[in-house]
């Protein structure tokens, strides 16, 4: 049989533009300027792509209570640095 491939967080993030369940610091400040503490994203899925609809969510995850119906689209250039690999539930 084929061998497994193991990742962890770390190196997935390092591979795609987009990882689902990380949690990136927002390059331009937080999408909605009238609840400043959500300032990060967490993508939806996982992938290369220019545009990735994500979850506007504050540095421990908690989704922003006026954008929790679905992601917004965020485009890679937005994506600051890696807040957290962990769970973000």
């Amino acid at each position: 049989m084929g061998r497994k491939l193991e990742l962890d967080v770390e190196d997935v993030v390092k591979v795609f533009t987009f990882v689902e369940g990380v949690i990136y610091r927002a390059k331009d400040g937080p999408y909605d300027e009238s609840k400043p503490k959500y300032d990060c994203y967490i993508p939806c899925s996982t992938g290369n792509w220019a545009i990735c609809d994500c979850w506007i969510v504050n540095e421990k995850g908690k989704v922003h209570p006026g954008l929790n119906a679905c992601g917004v689209p965020i485009c890679r250039e937005a994506l600051g640095d890696v807040v957290s690999t962990g769970d973000a539930s």
